[in-house]
């Protein structure tokens, strides 16, 4: 069934906001797929291919968009829907010039710029001559990704996006091979880009201790605009 490897996050104070998600193993580096959706102007605010080894568990993700719609709603009041339909009227973005799955992308990360997050989970080359560990893209890996998406009114709808994008829907993890993915015991050198990341000291963190590290890093998402 399409709702077995598509999770869907909703939300208490945003009951008319939800989040679609599906995990693809082995992806080479989904550029070409990127310049499609940011040539579509339906898509290109409201679905992004992401670095899935950065992201910790749902809650994560459903921690990140509620504090990307907190403060979409503290500049503009009017509904997240509402939103997306005006910036497709005017072909602008959402907030201060950064959309909302941008935000979201945004508030996913450890830093709270958004070229720090898409340095850390879009493909996209960017210069990050800022950073003293600058990360290149190995064009010549797979990946694991996240295919996320905003607003699509069922996971029918998401699973058509999918397939316009080229991701087979037989091809994704189920839902709870998503959740075991992002619970994974993760190596040293995997912990070490987390705390880079996120930015936490490694000492802080347990080896071997998923709780111990989603607790940290959805701390850290969840203060970091406001401390």
């Amino acid at each position: 069934m399409i709702s077995d490897c598509i999770a869907t996050i909703q939300f208490a104070l945003y009951p008319d906001t939800c989040l679609r998600l599906a995990l693809f193993h082995n992806i080479p580096i989904p550029s070409s797929t990127l310049n499609t959706i940011q040539q579509n102007h339906e898509l290109r605010d409201r679905l992004t291919i992401l670095d899935a080894s950065n992201v910790v568990s749902l809650r994560h993700m459903a921690i990140a968009a509620n504090v990307a719609l907190q403060r979409n709603h503290d500049v503009n009041t009017s509904s997240i829907e509402d939103r997306i339909n005006q910036d497709f009227k005017d072909g602008q973005p959402s907030r201060n010039g950064v959309s909302i799955i941008k935000e979201i992308l945004a508030c996913l990360g450890g830093g709270t710029h958004v070229q720090h997050a898409i340095a850390d989970f879009l493909f996209e080359q960017v210069d990050n001559s800022w950073r003293q560990d600058e990360m290149k893209i190995d064009c010549d890996k797979l990946y694991s990704v996240i295919v996320l998406g905003i607003n699509f009114s069922s996971p029918e709808v998401f699973a058509s996006k999918l397939h316009h994008l080229s991701f087979a829907l037989d091809k994704a993890e189920s839902i709870s091979s998503m959740v075991g993915y992002f619970s994974r015991i993760r190596s040293e050198l995997e912990i070490q880009a987390l705390c880079r990341i996120y930015k936490l000291n490694i000492k802080e963190i347990p080896m071997n201790n998923h709780e111990s590290l989603e607790n940290a890093i959805i701390t850290r998402i969840a203060t970091k605009f406001y401390t």
